[in-house]
């Protein structure tokens, strides 16, 4: 039920905007606009760093995306219908052989379980939690 609210209000939205004479392109770009102030963004980062990077440091890496890894990315985009973006994103998780990919995303965890383990933010703090 939620979720059809949700669509309705969403195509509201862009009805609303799209009858003031705005683009596709400017709808979609004020939809995602965050518009926070560096201050809010710098608090946001604050937050994330000391509640997420610092405690779990020791489980955190970092990694780049080989050749061949760039090659998987775009057979992901063709294969399993992904976003650049999360190809590039899944693809360096399966080119590192990463345990597990987590997202906020449950349409994306959808699309590549069969690729590799994913789980959402809250889901894996409560497996570092234990």
């Amino acid at each position: 039920m939620l979720e059809v609210m949700a669509s309705e209000q969403e195509s509201a939205y862009v009805m609303k905007f799209l009858g003031k004479g705005w683009t596709i392109e400017e709808v979609i770009r004020e939809r995602h606009a965050r518009k926070l102030t560096s201050s809010e963004l710098e608090d946001a980062y604050e937050r994330f760093y000391n509640g997420f990077v610092i405690p779990y440091s020791e489980n955190i890496e970092v990694y780049y995306l080989t050749k061949e890894g760039w090659a998987f990315a775009r057979e992901l985009m063709t294969r399993v219908n992904l976003s650049a973006p999360d190809a590039i994103h899944v693809a360096t998780a399966l080119d590192q052989k990463c345990d597990c990919f987590v997202t906020s995303d449950t349409n994306l965890i959808t699309s590549i379980k069969d690729q590799i383990k994913a789980c959402t933010p809250g889901e894996m703090l409560s497996k570092l939690q234990t």
